[in-house]
């Protein structure tokens, strides 16, 4: 764990994070997947799905959950309560949705967002 977050607060990495944030085609999730595949390279491991699974099981163990105060990741503008935008999503066959597309009338629609790493 330490040396993911010696590379997550590096100036290489933070700018990899600041352009992902920037892309229209990446996001800072994918970089910190990334580091997380660099680790297991640097330390001889495989880089695997499994591996990748130990290592972040582990940083759940620790209490290190969640690593966006070192990303470049921002907070947005939304609030409790706010409707939020309809923003372009990836669905689960690869196909391509709108968050709009899963409301249903009469039913709340609730986003819940997580973190891989």
């Amino acid at each position: 764990m330490e040396r993911e977050n010696e590379l997550r607060l590096s100036a290489p990495v933070q700018a990899r994070f600041a352009a992902a944030e920037a892309s229209a085609d990446r996001d800072w999730m994918e970089v910190a997947g990334e580091v997380q595949r660099e680790v297991l390279a640097e330390f001889g491991l495989a880089v695997t799905a499994a591996n990748l699974g130990k290592m972040r099981a582990k940083a759940l163990e620790l209490g290190v959950s969640l690593y966006v105060r070192w990303n470049r990741a921002r907070r947005g503008e939304l609030r409790v309560g706010d409707v939020a935008p309809d923003v372009e999503l990836g669905g689960m066959g690869g196909e391509r949705v709108t968050l709009r597309g899963f409301e249903r009338e009469g039913r709340p629609l609730v986003v819940l967002a997580g973190s891989y790493s």
